[in-house]
């Protein structure tokens, strides 16, 4: 089963955690968070990233999802993929992209599980305001 790894600036990615477990159910194997806190260093952060790899992957490879492109999560997630040729970086995690990942890892491989991250996050995003007036006009 292919390993979810969260980062993010502040505890966003715990907090995305535990709400996936309010639909996916507790205990949610070969997943953990990672959150860069003002006070921790990039290479504290590289150093808490590549034991969350070693936690997270029985050889299936690992999905990070970060929250935004371009943040110490993002980068220093990237760098890891020069060393790491089982890992997939996907950008502005949602909850949306969380639950699917996690639903379907046991029956998609790593490449399939980062695509379908990246398209349910662009599928979730809408102005419901919007649609909904466009549906009642």
């Amino acid at each position: 089963m292919v390993g979810i790894i969260l980062a993010s600036h502040g505890p966003l990615s715990q907090s995305m955690i535990q709400s996936a477990e309010l639909i996916c159910g507790k205990n949610i194997p070969q997943i953990t968070a990672l959150s860069l806190t003002g006070e921790m260093s990039v290479e504290e952060f590289r150093n808490e990233l590549i034991l969350a790899i070693d936690k997270v992957d029985s050889g299936d490879g690992v999905v990070v999802l970060v929250d935004i492109p371009g943040g110490t999560p993002s980068n220093t997630s990237l760098q890891q993929t020069v060393k790491n040729k089982n890992l997939e970086v996907v950008s502005g995690f949602n909850l949306s992209m969380v639950i699917e990942i996690i639903m379907n890892r046991e029956n998609k491989n790593l490449t399939e599980l980062a695509q379908l991250a990246y398209e349910t996050g662009q599928q979730s995003i809408e102005i419901l305001s919007k649609k909904l007036k466009d549906m009642t006009a």
